[in-house]
């Protein structure tokens, strides 16, 4: 049997999800240096999942990198984006309150709803 995941004594989890917002990216650019940026009063946030990547980056070879608290890539090399793109991160990366998730795109191509 599975037991439910129990935060840490002192803490606790709430469901929240940080928007990026691509409107401002160029089709067929890089747009490097990216952020979404942790607000107050929410507290230092954990980050387990990205979905979404291939409405912001080109499905059929785009990549992206993802930085960790520090500024440091999780991975040495760029990951290519695939059409099943809501990932998890495992580990999970945690992030402080008030801090930034960086992160790098290549090649973008923003998707059009019609």
């Amino acid at each position: 049997m599975n037991e439910l995941y129990t935060p840490p004594a002192g803490y606790y989890d709430q469901f929240f999800i940080w928007i990026y917002d691509a409107s401002g990216l160029t089709d067929g650019q890089n747009a490097l240096n990216q952020f979404v940026y942790i607000q107050a009063p929410l507290g230092d946030f954990v980050l387990r999942r990205i979905a979404g990547l291939a409405g912001v980056v080109n499905p059929d070879g785009g990549q992206y990198q993802i930085k960790d608290k520090d500024g440091a890539y999780i991975e040495a090399d760029p990951t290519y984006v695939v059409a099943e793109d809501d990932m998890m991160i495992v580990p999970e990366l945690k992030y402080p309150e008030t801090g930034a998730i960086g992160f790098d795109l290549y090649d973008v191509l923003r998707a059009v709803n019609v």
